[in-house]
């Protein structure tokens, strides 16, 4: 029940969200995400993505998104009361009222397969919320990783 109420809710944030969607720089001094992750892992391997999210009172439907490259299949570790979901290689941390602290953290974990050629890859992402019935979106920094063999 909680899943189809996080995707009937995340729809009407899109189709809601999608008229009023402002430049991604827009309260960059008020929410920031910081990304922990390896800057190194190898094809089979495994390694853990920490988001932390610092926002300063917004507190109803909010999305933090990260997204992954083809092979990179993502589990959820620790997700402080969203809905997880991984599909289309992106990781969604959907709350329908995201919680009353200042920080939240969430973290996943990823599984690199074997399919994957050895190089360098990016992980992206971004955090979504309403302020003023109007829709936000602050780009989280890339995290730049070496998958090795």
């Amino acid at each position: 029940m909680k899943k189809l109420l996080a995707v009937i809710g995340l729809s009407a944030f899109v189709a809601v969200g999608s008229a009023f969607m402002p430049s991604p720089l827009i309260d960059m001094n008020k929410v920031k995400i910081a990304v922990n992750a390896p800057e190194k892992a190898k094809v089979n391997g495994e390694f853990t993505v920490e988001l932390t999210l610092n926002k300063e009172g917004e507190s109803g439907f909010c999305k933090l998104e990260h997204v992954i490259p083809d092979g990179f299949i993502a589990s959820e570790v620790e997700s402080n009361g969203s809905v997880f979901v991984f599909e289309k290689q992106t990781v969604k941390f959907i709350w329908l009222k995201i919680p009353a602290n200042n920080q939240v953290k969430v973290k996943y974990k990823v599984k690199v397969d074997s399919s994957v050629v050895p190089g360098k890859f990016a992980l992206a992402g971004s955090f979504a919320y309403t302020e003023n019935k109007k829709v936000k979106k602050v780009e989280a920094p890339k995290w730049n990783m070496l998958i090795e063999k």
